[in-house]
C-alpha cells in the first residue's frame, strides 16, 4: 500500500469548483459564510460534491482521476473548517471559556503569534498549547500511550463523562466505537448492536452507498495510540500537535540563538546579540492512501478484526510518516525532513568516502557536537536497523561483545528501514544516514479531519472494497541544535 501527497490547494479549489458547477451547486468559501445556516448549506455542498464523484465511480467502476482526488480534498477542507466554526460558535453560545496559554511570547513576538506556537522551556516541553481561536490542545508524547483518550477529554476535544464532574478514567464513548467499527459501517457490512446507532449517526456526515465520511473525532484517540506504538520517530520522542482550527498555517517558535549576557557598569549600553527564536511555519500537507479489504473479511471476521484494519491504515501511514518527517525534501507539497534541514548538527563520519564502524566512535562524535551546542538529554538515535545490528555485532580485540561507552549506553534506539542504505559518498554507494537528538524537539502537526471514501466497484470483480483515505500532516523542528546528522555509515 503507498501513500501519495496531494496536489496543492489552488488545485483543489479549482477541481472543486468544476465539480459544484456540473453539479448546479454553489461552490462560495465557506469563511464568507455569516450565519450558522450558510455554514450548513456549504458543509451539504460539499458532501455533495463528495458524494457525486463517489457514485460516478460506483457507475463507472473505475478508479478516481487526479481532478476527483483534489476536488474531494478540497471538500474535505471545507467541511472540516465548517464542523469547527460551528463548535466555536457553540463555545460562545454556551459562554465556555477556552484554555488559556501559560507561556509569554518572547520579545519581537506579537501575543496573536505566540498563541499559535508550540511554546517549550528548554528543560521541558509543555504538555499542552492554546490555538489562535483559544481551543487547547494536548501535546501527545510516547509517554501518554494508554491514555491519549483522557488527554483528548481533558482538552474538550472529545466529551467527558456523562456526570460533568470530570473525567472518570475513559471518554464518554457509551457504545464502544472503535475504528474497526467505523470502517466497518462505511463498508456496509454488519456492526456490533451496541455500536449500530452512534455509527449510523457518524455515517450521516455523508449520503450515498459511495460517499466520503469523516472519521469521527471520538476515535483518533485510539489512531494516534497505534501509531506511538508503530512509528520510530514518536518512539524516539517526537511530539503530536492536534491541529485544530481554521488557519491553513500555524507558526512556532525556532530557537535561533541564545542571547548572551554581559556585566556591565552602571551606564553601560548593553550590545544586542542573536534573537532567541524566530519564525517557523507549519502547514498540513496533504496525503492519501488506497488499499483493499477483502469483503468476506469485514463481514465474517468477529476476533482481532479491530486490530488488522488498524494495521491496514495505521502501520502503513506510521512507516509514510517516518519517511516524511526523516527524508522529506520540503519541496510541496512534500514536508522538510531532518534529512534536508540544513540547521541541524552533522558529522561526516568517515570523511569523504564515509566508513564501517568498527567501534562507538560515530556516536561519540554525535554526541559531543550535541553537548557542545549545549542541548539537553534525554537523547535518542534514528538509524536503520542494519546500523544497529552492526553495532550489536562489535567485538573487542579479545572477541568479546564491546563494551560501549556509558554515554552512548544512555541513548535509547530505534530503528526505521525508512533511512537509506545506498547513498553516495564519494565513490561509496552503500552508505546511509543516522540522528542522534532529543526528539521532543520534533514536532507532528496532525488536522484531525481524517476521511474516508470507498469505491465498490474498482475491485468488485475480486471480493474486495477499495477505500481511500484523507489526512494532512507537517513536521517541525522547534531547536535545531537538538539535533545531529551522521552521514557516511557505510554497510
Amino acid at each position: 500500500m503507498k501513500l501519495a501527497q496531494h496536489p496543492n490547494k489552488i488545485e483543489n479549489v479549482v477541481a472543486f469548483r468544476t465539480q459544484a458547477a456540473a453539479l448546479g451547486i454553489e461552490s462560495d468559501d465557506p469563511r464568507a459564510a455569516t450565519t450558522d445556516a450558510a455554514l450548513l448549506e456549504a458543509r451539504n455542498n460539499a458532501r455533495r460534491v463528495v458524494n457525486s464523484i463517489g457514485a460516478r465511480l460506483h457507475e463507472e467502476s473505475r478508479d478516481f482521476t487526479d481532478t476527483e482526488l483534489a476536488a474531494c480534498a478540497e471538500a474535505q477542507t471545507r467541511i472540516a473548517y465548517v464542523e469547527h466554526k460551528l463548535q466555536v460558535n457553540g463555545r460562545a453560545a454556551t459562554g465556555s471559556a477556552p484554555g488559556a496559554s501559560v507561556l509569554s511570547p518572547p520579545p519581537g513576538m506579537s501575543s496573536a503569534d505566540w498563541q499559535r506556537m508550540i511554546g517549550a522551556t528548554a528543560s521541558s516541553p509543555v504538555s499542552s498549547m492554546t490555538s489562535v481561536e483559544g481551543q487547547r490542545v494536548p501535546v501527545i508524547s510516547a509517554a501518554d500511550r494508554g491514555s491519549v483518550a483522557q488527554r483528548f477529554a481533558d482538552a474538550g476535544l472529545i466529551p467527558k463523562d456523562g456526570s460533568g464532574s470530570g473525567f472518570d478514567g475513559n471518554p464518554r464513548n457509551p457504545e464502544r466505537i472503535t475504528f474497526d467499527d467505523f470502517v466497518r459501517g462505511v463498508a456496509g457490512v454488519k456492526v456490533r448492536p451496541e455500536a449500530q446507532a452512534a455509527i449510523r449517526a457518524s455515517l450521516s456526515e455523508g449520503t450515498g452507498s459511495s460517499g466520503g465520511y469523516l472519521v469521527p473525532q471520538i476515535v483518533i484517540p485510539e489512531l494516534i495510540e497505534a501509531l506511538l506504538a508503530n512509528n520510530s520517530l514518536l518512539q524516539a520522542g517526537m511530539r503530536v500537535v492536534p491541529l485544530v482550527g481554521t488557519a491553513s498555517s500555524w507558526t512556532y517558535p525556532v530557537e535561533a540563538g541564545i542571547p548572551e549576557w554581559a556585566f556591565l557598569a552602571e551606564n553601560d549600553s548593553v550590545t544586542p546579540s542573536d534573537p532567541s527564536y524566530g519564525p517557523g511555519t507549519l502547514t498540513p500537507r496533504h496525503a492519501r492512501v488506497k488499499t483493499l479489504v477483502s469483503r468476506e473479511l469485514l463481514q465474517d471476521s468477529a476476533i482481532a478484526m479491530d486490530s488488522a484494519l488498524q494495521s491496514v491504515f495505521v502501520r502503513s501511514l506510521a512507516q509514510f510518516l517516518d519517511n516524511a518527517g526523516l527524508n522529506g525534501t520540503g519541496t510541496p507539497p512534500s514536508p522538510k525532513g531532518l534529512m534536508s534541514d540544513t540547521a541541524i548538527g552533522s558529522v561526516a563520519f568517515g570523511g569523504s568516502t564515509g566508513a564501517a564502524a568498527t567501534d562507538y566512535t560515530w556516536l561519540v562524535e554525535a554526541l559531543t557536537k550535541l553537548y557542545g551546542a549545549n542541548a539537553k538529554p534525554p537523547f535518542s538515535c534514528v538509524l536503520h536497523p542494519n546500523q544497529m545490528l552492526k553495532l550489536q555485532g562489535l567485538k573487542n580485540s579479545l572477541g568479546d561483545a564491546m563494551r560501549a561507552p556509558t554515554i552512548v549506553e544512555a541513548l535509547k534506539f530505534c530503528t526505521t528501514t525508512q533511512l537509506p542504505t545506498d547513498q553516495t559518498v564519494g565513490t561509496s554507494t552503500d552508505c546511509s544516514t543516522a540522528f542522534v537528538g532529543n526528539f521532543s524537539d520534533l514536532v507532528l502537526g496532525m488536522r484531525l479531519d481524517m476521511q474516508i471514501l470507498r469505491a465498490d466497484q474498482v475491485a468488485a470483480d475480486q471480493g474486495q472494497v477499495a477505500f481511500y483515505g484523507f489526512s494532512r500532516f507537517d513536521f517541525a523542528v522547534l531547536r535545531p541544535a537538538q539535533f545531529v546528522k551522521v552521514s557516511g555509515l557505510r554497510a
